[in-house]
């Protein structure tokens, strides 16, 4: 396989990289790109590849744009920070739609899809692609509002919206609700970023998720 990789954040081409030698050692890399208009050039003088791995919002550009003026035939897993483009990306071969910040294992599903819709068929075709993003779709929209944290005997319900922050501690997870400490069902911060809204939570470091509007200030040590 001959994979492009479009990304103007080195750290995540390096881990988009990784990613994809993890999954299979033997597909070649054959190009990455900070810039739209590069990636776009090196494509019509190299039309022959296999996938492209592409951010959305770029240094010079919107990607979604570029392509409407340069049609591509190449389907492309979209990588990026927002999810307000996932209509978009059914008009342009997307797919897949992850969302940053991504682990090992949401590259290695889009991978897996990809393979799969080439075994079934030599030749992308839009329509069946639509289909599929159209599952995708239901799926990337769910986010979990509500958790359930052990009490004793009871189970009681906990709103994402007043939940300040997640922390993981000696292999359980905890969140703090109106400066109470509640134990969850769940079981790693990892299983909590899939199920979060990450305009509302992000993972601030390894032990904790935040949640935004209880952020006062940040001071860096």
């Amino acid at each position: 396989m001959r994979i492009l990789i479009i990304e103007d954040e080195k750290k995540m081409r390096d881990k988009l990289l990784s990613c994809v030698e993890t999954y299979n050692s033997q597909w070649e890399i054959v190009g990455q790109f900070e810039a739209i208009s590069d990636a776009l050039s090196f494509l019509k003088n190299n039309p022959n590849i296999d996938l492209i791995l592409s951010d959305i919002e770029l240094a010079d550009g919107n990607i979604m744009q570029a392509i409407g003026q340069f049609p591509l035939k190449i389907p492309i897993i979209f990588i990026t920070a927002y999810n307000q483009y996932l209509q978009e990306a059914f008009q342009a071969n997307s797919i897949h739609y992850i969302t940053k910040p991504f682990n090992y294992e949401q590259i290695e599903n889009a991978l897996k899809k990809f393979e799969q819709l080439k075994q079934d068929s030599k030749a992308f075709q839009i329509k069946d692609i639509g289909k599929l993003l159209s599952k995708i779709q239901n799926q990337t929209h769910y986010f979990k509002s509500r958790f359930l944290s052990q009490q004793g005997r009871r189970l009681v319900v906990l709103e994402a919206k007043n939940i300040s922050f997640f922390e993981a501690e000696q292999g359980v997870v905890f969140a703090y609700c109106k400066e109470k400490r509640m134990l969850l069902k769940e079981k790693s911060l990892q299983q909590l970023e899939e199920l979060l809204n990450p305009y509302n939570f992000f993972r601030i470091n390894r032990h904790q998720i935040v949640h935004k509007n209880y952020i006062q200030g940040i001071e860096p040590f």
